[in-house]
């Protein structure tokens, strides 16, 4: 089960999520949430990828401001395949995380909302509605 909120809304920590590992014939595309393990560290981190440059990429969960930085595909350990949903909170709350989980079907919309921080906003919103 994933801990910590900076995937919340979309990814909570009551929710539990399926990572397929990544192959060499895995085809990254953006707007996959992707499991890393930041070099320095023994975290196993769960984060979108929001961008791609000259081979590396750029994670970013979707309830920070900032980036994790790009890295190298090697990197990239698997991909969130599927989620088990558990919705909370009050029928307002649950209604704006079903709207959230719809938009997250056009995965290269939200790279670029994220990218650019709006989904960020939205994020942020929905995690303060009770």
């Amino acid at each position: 089960m994933p801990r910590g909120m900076s995937m919340a809304p979309v990814i909570c920590e009551t929710d539990r999520v399926t990572i397929v590992p990544r192959t060499e014939n895995s085809h990254i595309q953006i707007g996959n949430v992707a499991a890393v393990i930041f070099p320095g560290t023994e975290t196993l981190v769960i984060h979108r990828i929001v961008a791609e440059r000259r081979g590396q990429f750029l994670l970013k969960g979707d309830n920070v401001w900032r980036t994790d930085g790009y890295l190298p595909k090697a990197q990239i350990l698997g991909y969130v395949q599927d989620m088990e949903k558990h919705l909370t909170g009050s029928a307002a709350k649950q209604n704006i995380e079903r709207l959230l989980l719809l938009m997250e079907k056009n995965k290269r919309l939200v790279a670029f909302l994220s990218r650019s921080r709006i989904w960020t906003f939205f994020c942020r919103i929905a995690n303060k509605i009770p």
